[in-house]
């Protein structure tokens, strides 16, 4: 059960791209010193926007959304929100989405494939409504 539907009255986001998938970090920031991040995730995260900026102004402040990910990976030890937050950074840099509390419901998945020619990320995203005003009871 889900509190959450797509809403068929709003845009609906799909994209496919080859890359390395790999975590995000958060900027770094020391007293008197700016953020950082590493060299390769804002290699990602500049990807992402390119492939994305078509789609700017998708989702507007307040406009509630689902997001699918699919990561495709040769093997991967990390977590995979942290793989999640890579792509939700840039969607939302690249203005497809105005901040992450818009982001109702969240499904990413990590799936296996046998080379590093076939890695890359999947990406399904659209408008959600409310099903409902009343609260579930258990």
């Amino acid at each position: 059960m889900s509190y959450w539907e797509p809403d068929p009255a709003g845009p609906v986001l799909e994209g496919a791209w080859a890359m390395r998938p790999q975590a995000s970090t958060r900027a770094r920031v020391r007293k008197g010193q700016g953020g950082y991040r590493t060299e390769a995730v804002t290699e990602a995260m500049a990807h992402v926007q390119l492939l994305h900026n078509r789609y700017r102004g998708a989702y507007p402040k307040g406009t509630p959304v689902c997001m699918e990910l699919t990561f495709l990976v040769v093997r991967w030890r990390g977590d995979v929100d942290n793989l999640a937050k890579l792509v939700m950074d840039a969607l939302k840099a690249s203005g497809v989405y105005h901040d992450d509390r818009q982001v109702k419901q969240l499904r990413v998945e990590e799936w296996p494939v046998a080379s590093k020619a076939a890695e890359g990320v999947q990406l399904r995203m659209h408008q959600v409504r409310p099903t409902t005003t009343e609260v579930p009871t258990p």
